[in-house]
């Protein structure tokens, strides 16, 4: 994303992040991550540092998993 925001910029980096999970097939599982990359392209931007979304996206995808396994350990 560093590299990525850097030579094509936030919007562009986000479509990217959007496009790279166009394998899902589903319209919202690509816009979702699209809006997903803006937040964490301004995180990017607003505090200088990668590590700032990297650590927010691995805790977005612990607690998203963690909630997917709680679902299928309900059932």
């Amino acid at each position: 994303r560093g590299f990525l925001q850097a030579h094509i910029g936030l919007w562009g980096s986000a479509a990217l992040f959007g496009i790279v999970h166009l394998g899902y097939g589903n319209w919202l599982q690509v816009a979702m991550p699209f809006i997903f990359g803006l937040a964490w392209g301004l995180l990017l931007h607003w505090s200088d540092d990668l590590a700032a979304p990297i650590t927010s996206h691995f805790v977005y995808d612990f607690v998203a998993l963690g909630m997917a396994w709680m679902a299928i350990a309900c059932v």
